[in-house]
């Protein structure tokens, strides 16, 4: 009876390569999206103050940022349509695609110049955090969900083997 209600990965490897990888990607996107933000937040004090020099290099890793999350995103909606996830398939797109496109539309050609890349981004970083926590409790309930199988298989082993005794 317990067995039905708890969901199995279909495809373990899968989801724990992805979930290794990704661990690695949010260690790298992390730090650069808060040293990014540092920069946007520096960069909207007086031209005083920063003259312009960090205008570029905010650029340069907003660019970056959506370059990765652009590469990634296919994988990460792979991995969820593999695993028949519609609600965090669905959530992505509200989290990032509809932002991005939305902000895109408002800023155009000055995009990557104003800080309106930035909003997108940072939902994509919420959201890829949020997607971890969430693929990590997916492989504790099917790693305690196997156990529990094989401690089930055992018992009723010992029971059959007492019966024919």
């Amino acid at each position: 009876m317990m067995e039905e209600k708890i969901k199995l990965i279909s495809n373990i490897h899968a989801v724990e390569k992805f979930h290794n990888i990704f661990r690695v990607y949010l260690k790298i996107l992390a730090p650069v999206l808060v040293f990014t933000f540092f920069l946007c937040f520096i960069s909207l004090r007086p031209k005083i103050l920063t003259s312009g020099i960090l205008e570029p290099y905010r650029s340069y890793l907003l660019i970056a940022i959506t370059i990765s999350a652009g590469i990634f995103s296919p994988y990460i909606i792979y991995i969820l349509f593999i695993e028949k996830k519609w609600k965090w398939i669905l959530s992505f797109f509200i989290f990032f695609v509809i932002p991005f496109i939305l902000f895109y539309m408002i800023f155009q050609q000055f995009f990557f110049i104003m800080m309106g890349a930035f909003p997108p981004i940072l939902f994509y970083g919420i959201y890829c955090y949020l997607l971890k926590t969430e693929v990590q409790g997916w492989l504790i309930r099917d790693n305690s969900r196997s156990r529990y199988s094989r401690f089930q298989a055992r018992i009723e082993e010992e029971i059959d083997k007492k019966r024919l005794k």
